[in-house]
Formats: structure tokens, C-alpha cells, sequence
């Protein structure tokens, strides 16, 4: 569902889509795309394309993704267009190349974190980890063992595994409310993608399991006090390692600059006791 544009809204859609079309160059003599070539593009009309240029006509959401496909718009362009006609856009998965380069830039600055750090896109898929988050948090002693069994895994992929819900259960001290918070999370992006098989898969795994059945129903229905969760995006963590003993953290979500669609999660020290471990850790593991 879109918000109504008014006039000058919809000629400022209708001359941002103009501008793309003739950023556009026909192959046979080089001069930019007539309204009648993106008519034809989209399998439309040139009275249509006109109507929509001239800020007569919002075209529906379906349209104006064909129209964004048609004009090769970045999905940052896309999202702009399609958001300007008043329709709400989430960012587009990352493609392997855009996970690849985000993870060939960041790694060294993640590396250097003398916190633990993990690099996560927006559906919280696993994409880097440095060494102290891999030993801390998740018990590999070897980040690359970590990666190679959990990368490209979402964080609510790995709560549903025995082995890191166990894990996680024994050293998290608040970890039912940790557990909460990250179905509260899926949840939200469960609400945009829920036509998505791969979603619908998710969920349904996580309505086989009782424990967390019983936090997405009362999530669901609104009978879980979900106002107590005041940011969705951080909390403090009381943690107890079995190698390590107790610690104190609160986690931090910061989104990368240059790709919004990728965010780095770090475990602050929430004590002095915490700050030492780090410390005393840090260059060697």
C-alpha cells in the first residue's frame, strides 16, 4: 500500500523516471530512449509512459519495478524511485559479489576490533566474525571452523540447532530473553517476506519447537509484555564461558556506510572485569 502523492509529488516521480530514461542510449545510432522504447521495455504503451513522466499517473508497484528493471537502476536507484511513489522498499539481498567485496573491504578493520564483532547483512546471515566473537560467543576456539560450519547461516537458523541452543542456553544467563529478542527480530522480517518459501520454511521449523513456539505465539498475540523489549537492537548479556568464566556485554548494531544493507555487531564491555578479558585475549586466540 502506497501514501497519495500530491501534484508536485508526482511530477518530481515523473521527472526522476524521465532523467533515467535517458541515461538510457539506443544501440543503433546512440541518441537517448524515446517514451516508446521503455514502452516497449515494460510491454506498455507510449500514452501510458507519457501520462506517468508528466505526473498524470502513479503507476502501480509492479509497474514501476518493471520500469526500474527496464532502466538498469542500482537497487540504491530503485529503492529511491519506488519509495518516491510512496511505496515502502526494503533493500534487496546482497548478491555473492556484494558479499564478497563487503567482506574483502571490512575484514581488516573487523579483525582489528579489540571487541568481539560479526558482520551480518539485514536478514542477520552470518558473512565474517572476528576471532574473539568465534571463541566468546559462539565456543570455536579456530574462526575459520565457525565460518565454515555457519557461514551464509542466520543467527535464528542457529538458535533452532541443538548443539547451539544448548551452547547458548548454558552460557547465556538471560537467554531466554536474548531468544526472545532475536524471534522478535525474524519476526519483523517475517512480515515482509512471509510469501517467501524460504521464510515460510523458517517459521514452520520454528513452530516445531516448543520452547520457541511458545515465545512466537505469545509475540504473535501480543500477550508477552513486547513493549519490555524498548530497542529492538540491543541488549546486555550476562554470559558465564566455561574456559573464560563470567562477563558483562552489551551488544551494539552499526550499520556499514557504504552498504546499508550489511550492519557489524559488537559485544561492548559492560564492566571492567569484561574490558580486562578482552584485553587479556586479544592477539591470542
Amino acid at each position: 500500500m502506497a501514501y497519495v502523492l500530491n501534484e508536485e509529488q508526482k511530477q518530481e516521480l515523473g521527472l526522476m523516471i524521465q532523467k533515467y530514461r535517458h541515461r538510457m542510449v539506443q544501440m543503433n545510432n546512440g541518441k537517448s530512449w524515446t517514451q516508446e522504447d521503455l514502452a516497449v521495455a515494460i510491454n506498455s504503451d507510449k500514452a501510458h509512459i507519457n501520462r506517468i513522466e508528466k505526473g498524470k499517473q502513479v503507476p502501480m508497484e509492479q509497474t514501476l519495478e518493471r520500469i526500474c528493471k527496464a532502466l538498469n537502476l542500482s537497487w540504491e536507484e530503485e529503492r529511491w524511485v519506488i519509495s518516491k511513489a510512496g511505496y515502502y522498499s526494503l533493500p534487496p539481498a546482497p548478491e555473492e559479489d556484494d558479499v564478497n567485496s563487503v567482506v574483502e573491504f571490512l575484514n581488516p578493520h573487523i579483525m582489528k576490533l579489540p571487541t568481539p564483532a560479526i558482520l551480518i547483512d539485514k536478514e542477520a546471515m552470518i558473512w565474517d566474525v572476528n576471532a574473539l566473537e568465534a571463541y566468546l560467543f559462539f565456543g570455536y576456539k579456530n574462526r575459520e571452523d565457525f565460518l565454515d560450519e555457519c557461514l551464509g547461516m542466520r543467527i535464528i537458523e542457529l538458535l533452532m540447532t541443538p548443539r547451539f541452543s544448548d551452547w547458548f542456553s548454558k552460557i547465556i544467563d538471560n537467554y531466554d530473553e536474548y531468544l526472545k529478542r532475536q524471534i522478535k527480530r525474524f519476526m519483523m522480517l517475517y512480515m515482509h517476506y512471509q510469501y517467501s518459501e524460504e521464510y515460510q520454511n523458517i517459521r514452520d521449523r520454528i513452530l516445531e519447537i516448543e520452547h520457541m513456539k511458545r515465545i512466537w505465539d505469545a509475540s504473535f498475540n501480543g500477550s508477552d509484555n513486547t513493549r519490555d523489549i524498548l530497542f529492538l537492537n540491543h541488549q546486555l548479556l550476562q554470559i558465564t564461558h566455561p574456559d573464560e568464566g563470567p562477563y558483562e556485554v552489551q551488544i551494539w548494531h552499526s550499520e556499514v556506510a557504504f552498504d546499508e544493507r550489511f550492519s557489524v555487531t559488537q559485544h561492548m564491555p559492560n564492566d571492567i572485569h569484561t574490558m580486562q578479558l578482552f584485553a587479556k585475549l586479544n592477539g591470542k586466540i
